[in-house]
């Protein structure tokens, strides 16, 4: 997530089910297994904050990771490629 002004310090608030993973001065990382469900309550969190919102986009996984989280999970990799 890109935000318009620097975090100055601020943590997001993100909801149950997102993890933020990674910060810096203008942004921040969180990983969810429910984007369709997460990310637009984390939009709102921020819009009602009065927090302007740049980008929002997804990073991408390579078919390594992906198939390593899966067989480490005991997941099938159709679920975890979602």
């Amino acid at each position: 997530m890109r935000l318009s002004a620097p975090l100055n310090g601020y943590k997001p608030d993100l909801p149950p089910g997102a993890l933020l993973t990674g910060m810096g001065g203008d942004w921040f990382r969180y990983q969810c297994h429910q984007p369709d469900r997460i990310n637009p309550l984390i939009l709102k969190l921020l819009i009602a904050q009065g927090i302007d919102i740049l980008a929002l986009s997804e990073v991408p996984r390579g078919l390594e990771t992906v198939y390593l989280h899966a067989v480490s999970s005991g997941l099938d990799t159709a679920d975890v490629a979602r």
